[in-house]
Parts: C-alpha cells; sequence; structure tokens
C-alpha cells in the first residue's frame, strides 16, 4: 500500500508564469483554490509526476477550462474569451526527500479506505469521492513522519500500451516540502482549430484535445519518461503536440 519514490526521481509540475521557486513545494496553490481532485479548499497540496507530460497536460486542461467557461459565459472581445488561445506558463522540475505515500491503486489501499478504483479515473470534475479519500489518507496513522501524500492514476493524460500515466500529490507541512530545483522551462500553450491553424474569431471549432506547446528559457532538452512507450527528448524553441483526456 505503501510507496517511497527513489530520492533521484524527477518530478515535474506546471504553475502560472509569475510563480518563484520558494512557492512551489508551498502546496498554497492548491490551499487557495476552489478545490482539486485530491484536495478540498484550505488544504496544503502539492500535484507532481514524474512524467512532464502528466504536468503539461493537466496545466493545458485547467487553462482550457477557464478558456471554455469565458467562452460560455459570452465574456467581451478584451476579456479572456478571446482568441488566439495562447497562453504562458512555467514548468519545474525538482528532487524531494523521499516522501512516503499510499498507492491508491493498490488493493490493500482500496480494501484500508473503501473507495472504488473507478473513481480514480473519473474523467468528470465532481471531486467528492477523491477528495473524501484524500481526507482519509490525511489523517489515517502515519507509519513514519515522512508519510505525506498519494499515488494515483493521471485522469487528464493519455497513456499507450502497458503504460498508465500517474501523478503523486503531497500533503506538506506548514514549513513545506523538502525539495531541490532541478530546472525551469518557460511553457507556452497554444489551441488550434481542426486543421491545425492557430484560432481565430471566426473559427467554429477548437481542438481542444490536441494543443501544442514549447518550451524555451533553457537550452536543455526535456527528458523523456522512460516508463512511456516511444517518448523522446523535446528540444526547447520547438512546437509539440499532447494529446489530452477530457472524458
Amino acid at each position: 500500500m505503501y510507496e517511497t519514490p527513489d530520492p533521484a526521481t524527477i518530478f515535474y509540475r506546471g504553475t502560472g508564469p509569475g510563480a518563484k521557486w520558494d512557492e512551489i513545494l508551498s502546496g498554497h496553490g492548491a490551499y487557495y483554490s476552489l478545490g482539486g481532485r485530491f484536495n478540498r479548499p484550505r488544504l496544503l497540496a502539492v500535484y507532481a509526476s514524474p512524467d512532464p507530460l502528466v504536468a503539461i497536460s493537466e496545466t493545458a486542461f485547467y487553462r482550457a477550462r477557464a478558456w471554455q467557461e469565458a467562452i460560455g459565459m459570452g465574456l467581451p472581445p478584451s476579456r479572456e474569451g478571446e482568441p488566439p488561445f495562447v497562453s504562458e506558463h512555467l514548468l519545474w522540475s525538482f528532487t524531494l526527500d523521499s516522501p512516503r505515500v499510499v498507492d491508491v491503486r493498490d488493493p490493500v489501499a482500496v480494501s484500508v479506505f473503501g473507495h472504488r478504483p473507478v473513481s480514480l479515473s473519473n474523467p468528470g470534475r465532481d471531486y467528492r469521492t477523491t477528495q473524501d479519500l484524500a481526507d482519509k489518507i490525511v489523517t489515517h496513522p502515519k507509519p513514519g513522519p515522512h508519510s505525506c501524500g498519494l499515488k494515483a492514476p493521471s485522469v487528464r493524460s493519455r497513456g499507450g500500451p502497458g503504460y498508465q500515466p500517474h501523478q503523486y500529490v503531497f500533503f506538506p507541512g506548514l514549513s513545506g516540502l523538502p525539495g531541490r530545483l532541478v530546472k525551469c522551462w518557460r511553457l507556452t500553450l497554444d489551441f488550434l482549430d481542426h486543421l491545425e491553424r492557430p484560432v481565430q474569431r471566426d473559427t467554429r471549432e477548437v481542438s481542444w484535445e490536441r494543443p501544442q506547446f514549447r518550451l524555451s528559457g533553457s537550452r536543455s532538452a526535456l527528458p523523456a519518461c522512460a516508463d512511456r512507450p516511444g517518448d523522446f527528448d523535446r528540444k526547447p524553441g520547438v512546437w509539440h503536440r499532447i494529446d489530452i483526456r477530457f472524458a
């Protein structure tokens, strides 16, 4: 049921363009939010993954949802819902000091916490059952001082044959999650139409599931995820496509 990631594991997390390193492992981004898949408002939580495409997919999904909601609300042209749908973010990589987590897919964890496995991959945005699960994990007796999170399937990132992307959710204390910065890239997201053209005011349909992204701010390529079949290093300054699960 419990797992301790290798201390050499490099994790990735996407944030807004103004984030600072001393904020990345604090959990405050989730604390002041309306709640996420595994956290209620006012719960310190850090979402991260050893697969960089998971971090980028999560960032792109919530950016797309913000634009979709703005379009649905009919905001005026000078506001959020106006194309082109290009946004700027940061992609962070870092190591952590061996936090022990609960693998919520493990049969023992399913027995102990009583959750339905299907709830872990539910693509909807009603997060009550997974938030309830996180509450149980947070209050469950810990086997050690570094037990502070969970490992769960990634819902927004598509996998491949024999590969299920996953993410970690860490619940740091008030002092934050101990870790070390490895690298930070500027991340540009661009949502196109179905003919792979920039979205214009007269665009009728947006290809929300297949945006493109570009890295900058560092000469280093984004390393491939060793577990993802066919993955490859992604050079900065080049547009790359990504597939996101909405349903």
